[in-house]
């Protein structure tokens, strides 16, 4: 049967509305849980959050498994951001972390503070703060809890003297704009070969020119031995300080000692005070 003029005319309206429509578009249904969390940018899609399970949950189906999180200051995501990682505005659940080269809603809130052995699959750092994997000079996967920050200021608690001076690298190694502050100071004992009070075997714990102490990565293996040059105070072997002495050029790892007490430096050496309390042993 041939198509009347009537039924052909509604034949064309009918295909030029299925063209031109934007109700026409392609709309596919996500199962709520229905796939695994991204390992790098975008965890998620729009409308799903990443659960602690490891998978994409929609927002509107599931309730929250983690207390609403406190903003730390009041600045806002930048734009095209989801979430601001130094003040942890911007998620409706969880917090806001790094994840890749963008922060990202997750619902992973871990305890771990500043400066503490954390895992670096998971992140258990406490919000606010982000665990970075260390040098290899610290051994395998060796990451410790850094704080997130966009400004100096914010760097003074809970240790003053830190700045906003760590690049967080994404998993190409590219800088991602986001930074932390320095972990600062840390008591150890750096005149201990062994169990030095550092939180992982691989931090030694060093002390400068300034007498403060730090749980560092060495800084190259293997490490500058008693007498050899060095240029930074994680350059030295354990038990040794990186300090200018008296008699030779340039700064060389000599043996820590303590200036009060009694001297701990080998027979027929005395303890040149450095600074806090430390000193090197000197012929």
């Amino acid at each position: 049967m041939m198509p009347t003029r009537s039924s052909l005319g509604l034949l064309l309206a009918l295909l030029a509305l299925s063209l031109f429509s934007p109700c026409a578009c392609y709309n596919p249904s996500i199962q709520d849980g229905g796939f695994l969390c991204a390992e790098a940018g975008k965890q998620c899609p729009d409308g799903f959050v990443c659960a602690s399970d490891g998978k994409c949950h929609s927002t509107a189906s599931q309730k929250c498994p983690v207390p609403a999180i406190t903003p730390l200051c009041s600045d806002q995501p930048v734009a095209g951001a989801a979430c601001n990682p130094t003040c942890q505005t911007g998620c409706s659940c969880g917090r806001c972390n790094v994840h890749g080269a963008t922060p990202e809603c997750v619902t992973n809130v871990g305890t771990k503070k500043l400066g503490e052995i954390c895992n670096t699959s998971k992140d258990d750092c406490q919000p606010g703060f982000i665990c970075l994997l260390e040098a290899a000079t610290c051994g395998q996967n060796v990451g410790r809890c850094y704080q997130y920050c966009t400004t100096n200021a914010q760097c003074a608690s809970p240790i003053a003297g830190r700045t906003c001076e760590i690049p967080i690298l994404d998993n190409n190694n590219v800088d991602t704009k986001y930074r932390t502050c320095g972990l600062g100071s840390q008591t150890c004992n750096p005149m201990a070969t062994t169990n030095n009070g550092c939180p992982n075997p691989g931090l030694g714990c060093y002390v400068n020119t300034a007498g403060a102490t730090f749980c560092d990565c060495p800084a190259h293996a293997p490490a500058v031995a008693l007498g050899g040059l060095c240029t930074s105070y994680n350059d030295c072997a354990a038990g040794l300080i990186c300090t200018p002495s008296a008699g030779l050029a340039g700064t060389h790892c000599r043996q820590i000692c303590m200036t009060s007490g009694s001297n701990t430096c080998p027979s027929g050496q005395r303890c040149v005070a450095v600074a806090n309390g430390y000193g090197y042993c000197l012929n």
